[in-house]
């Protein structure tokens, strides 16, 4: 007998099974295509030892099986929702609990083992295409893509198991508890058109948090001067999760509240019924709209924060794109003695740099208005030799001095992390007593062969009667050959990066004048610091590490954040087709009274628009003030990711939409 109900409830409840076990199969396969680039060993093998991809992916896994416990939990609760006058018809035959738990635990058992033999077959097959994305993102050159991994299949059903046994336990839960007297939601709907004081003012708090987080975001520079930088982050993620609770529980129920006080747009038409009906959708799915909106924020938030990586590394990187490899004084003759045995290759270019290090105290102002004053050894460098290293790397910016007294200082942009205007004070003082002025700002990154302090470019009258401690030269190499990648492997089979040439340092402000000493020397000063710089650099091995490691990190937040989105859109939507079996009866009387089908139309499209857009746009609005705050680099990742998420939302309400309509009109057809 309970194998004949079973059947024909299936037979009956065709598109609830379908979009359960689907829902399955998703989770399966996503979870597969992720894991199996861990143990691809080929991949692994071309990105190097020092991109940890295996690392990455156990953590990114660990992500993803949240999602995906998240994602499955609300596909079992549309599940059981859709099931609901089914398990009351149980009850009202005399089958006991245990037996119509018996029948669900044999159908989602059955719905799971098949959709994980459906999932992984899919997931073979689709984990070629993520493992592409991946290999272009990497800039890697891997010759075979498809692969098919045992470890990786036998995790993900691991996993897979351990989150059916979750499902089964809810599944247990909410049937063992199951109430025959319990109404879904007519208190709550009688009581809708009521609004207190108190909801009134949680919903003018909930606008004013979210009002006041984008200020602080704004500003967050001002803030971060004044408290520390964790302060003003938790700051922000407090008011940001508070503000969009209280504005999905209070303050888009009172903006619709005010709207419906509007008396001729209340008593026109449906206007009565669609918000009483928007009212109820609101209130029932204030945390899933929360909990949405937040997964939104958090996922375009990673995506901008690894674009901006991304953007101010490889900007940094194409400064010095035109360099091949720059060498100090030690290790330039072996470097060239490979470089000119190596086929088919010559040095085309080549410029020495000439280095004066000595202490310097400056001050420079912050957008904030606030005065830091910095005592530094510093990087001397002539106005001559600038403008030859310019010449052969035309990225670097071209700088004038007013005259003999005036510098430029030269920093790197990855070392500024947020948008802001410093302004540097003039008056530059050195050790030695030479009073310049700052004229110009600029940048110089030359891959740690320089000490990693400002860089000032002086007047070669100047640079020559100023006094150092230390000096020290750096060559820069421009190469012409048929094969860059194979005359790196070569170079870096014989030379190996080190960081030697240490310098000590001790520098104090002493009534406005630089005190102490540099040395290449160990001092006894107990406040004494070293630093080193690198012997030697090729800038294909960097530009290629670079590619590799930010490839990998914008492909597992594209993958996450996109992957979010998909959840939170496919539970909104699962959350609003569980709504609408339960109103069928109030549909079903408006049409008895009149209304057309295409007025009922109109209102389920306007229903299901307050639930899918307003947590978009929230979440986008929360991305846009996010990257205002970065350095300006290229965002064309984070724009396609709300591209993405337009996209897939949209989406998701024009389905959830024709489903919601075909659920409602069923019974009344």
């Amino acid at each position: 007998m309970i194998f004949k109900i079973t059947w024909k409830k299936i037979e009956s409840q065709f598109l609830n099974y379908s979009v359960y076990f689907i829902s399955m199969i998703f989770a399966v396969m996503i979870y597969y295509c992720f894991s199996v680039i861990a143990y691809n060993q080929s991949l692994i093998k071309s990105a190097g030892k020092n991109i940890p991809i295996q690392g990455l992916m156990f953590s990114g896994n660990f992500l993803v099986v949240l999602m995906v416990l998240v994602f499955m939990l609300a596909a079992n609760h549309f599940f059981l929702l859709k099931r609901n006058q089914e398990i009351k018809v149980y009850r009202l035959i005399g089958m006991r609990k245990s037996h119509i738990f018996f029948i669900f635990f044999k159908e989602i058992l059955f719905l799971g083992i098949t959709a994980l033999g459906v999932g992984l077959s899919l997931g073979i097959i689709f984990s070629k295409l993520f493992l592409m994305m991946l290999v272009k993102a990497m800039f890697l050159n891997v010759n075979s893509l498809f692969y098919v991994s045992i470890p990786a299949m036998i995790q993900t059903s691991i996993i897979f198991i351990f989150l059916l046994i979750i499902i089964l336990v809810r599944s247990m839960w909410v049937i063992y508890h199951y109430n025959l007297n319990k109404h879904v939601y007519h208190n709550e709907y009688l009581n809708n058109h009521k609004f207190k004081k108190v909801q009134f003012v949680f919903g003018v708090l909930g606008i004013f948090f979210i009002l006041l987080n984008y200020g602080l975001i704004y500003d967050m520079k001002t803030y971060i001067a004044k408290f520390s930088l964790n302060i003003v982050e938790l700051s922000i993620l407090f008011l940001y999760i508070i503000g969009t609770y209280l504005f999905f529980r209070y303050s888009i129920l009172l903006i619709v509240h005010l709207f419906s006080k509007i008396k001729r747009n209340y008593y026109q038409g449906l206007q009565m019924v669609v918000y009483s009906n928007i009212q109820l959708h609101l209130k029932r799915g204030k945390n899933l709209l929360s909990m949405a909106t937040i997964f939104i924020a958090l996922s375009l938030t990673m995506i901008s924060g690894v674009t901006f990586v991304y953007g101010i590394t490889m900007h940094d990187i194409k400064i010095q794109e035109p360099i091949d490899f720059i060498a100090d004084e030690a290790e330039l003759p072996r470097l060239k003695q490979i470089i000119n045995q190596f086929p088919n290759t010559k040095i085309k270019k080549e410029v020495t740099l000439h280095y004066k290090v000595t202490g310097g105290i400056y001050s420079f102002k912050s957008k904030q208005k606030l005065k830091n004053t910095i005592i530094t050894p510093m990087n001397i460098l002539s106005f001559y030799d600038y403008n030859k290293y310019q010449k052969i790397n035309p990225n670097l910016k071209r700088i004038w001095l007013q005259d003999e007294k005036s510098v430029a200082i030269l920093n790197n942009q990855s070392l500024s992390l947020f948008k802001q205007d410093i302004q540097y004070h003039s008056c530059l003082q050195l050790k030695d007593g030479h009073q310049l002025s700052i004229h110009q700002v600029g940048e110089f990154n030359d891959n740690w062969m320089s000490y990693n302090f400002p860089i000032i470019v002086v007047s070669d009258k100047s640079y020559a009667t100023i006094k150092s401690e230390y000096t020290y030269k750096t060559t820069a190499l421009v190469v012409h050959t048929n094969n860059k990648e194979e005359l790196s492997k070569q170079v870096t089979k014989n030379i190996q990066e080190k960081w030697r040439n240490p310098i000590y340092y001790a520098l104090i402000n002493e009534n406005g004048k630089v005190k102490g000493d540099i040395s290449k020397n160990k001092g006894k000063d107990v406040h004494e610091t070293d630093i080193n710089r690198l012997n030697y650099t090729d800038n294909f091995v960097h530009l290629q590490l670079f590619k590799n490691s930010l490839g990998i990190l914008i492909y597992v937040a594209l993958f996450l954040g996109v992957l979010a989105f998909f959840i939170t859109g496919n539970i909104l939507m699962l959350h609003q087709l569980g709504i609408a079996e339960q109103e069928k009866e109030q549909y079903h009387l408006l049409k008895h009274l009149g209304v057309t089908d295409k007025e009922i139309a109109k209102l389920v499209y306007r229903q299901n628009s307050l639930i899918f857009f307003p947590p978009m746009i929230l979440g986008l609005s929360y991305a846009f003030f996010v990257i205002q705050l970065l350095v300006k680099s290229s965002y064309w990742l984070t724009y396609f990711s709300c591209g993405i998420l337009i996209f897939i939302y949209f989406v998701f309400y024009l389905i959830t939409s024709a489903i919601y309509l075909q659920t409602i009109q069923h019974k009344s057809t």
